[in-house]
């Protein structure tokens, strides 16, 4: 069962629906000693105020190996939203759970988030707010 909510996870937010600003580029590839982190579009919850709830899929390919694995990670976002303009920027943002199939050790997946950790806010995320509305009211 383990095995399938992983992929099916995956499938699932990568056919979600768009929310981040067409000049943003998705998927971002992160560069670590070991590999890279490719982190795919983020895919938004909830929104309660200025914090928004999320989740996005990654793929963590070592150099030592040679196959992807996929995972999830779930965001906790403070935002600032900029009315007149239409856009809403992250200010922070926070990690609340990491999931990986069983190829990846917990030790493993605490450095996967730590990077992702150290990485995430140092993106520029902005996005339209008619957008998030649109993607939070489906």
């Amino acid at each position: 069962m383990k095995r399938h909510f992983i992929p099916l996870l995956i499938i699932g937010i990568l056919a979600g629906q768009t929310l981040w600003a067409k000049d943003s580029y998705w998927p971002r590839v992160i560069r670590f000693d070991q590999g890279t982190i490719t982190l795919y579009q983020p895919q938004p919850e909830s929104l309660v105020g200025n914090n928004l709830h999320g989740r996005a899929a990654v793929m963590v390919k070592q150099k030592k190996e040679g196959a992807p694995v996929f995972g999830a990670f779930w965001f906790d976002a403070n935002i600032f939203t900029d009315r007149d303009e239409r856009m809403v920027t992250v200010e922070s943002i926070s990690l609340s759970n990491i999931k990986f199939p069983e190829e990846i050790d917990a030790a493993r997946e605490q450095e996967i988030r730590s990077i992702l950790e150290a990485e995430i806010p140092n993106m520029s995320l902005e996005f339209q707010l008619d957008e998030l509305l649109a993607t939070i009211e489906e």
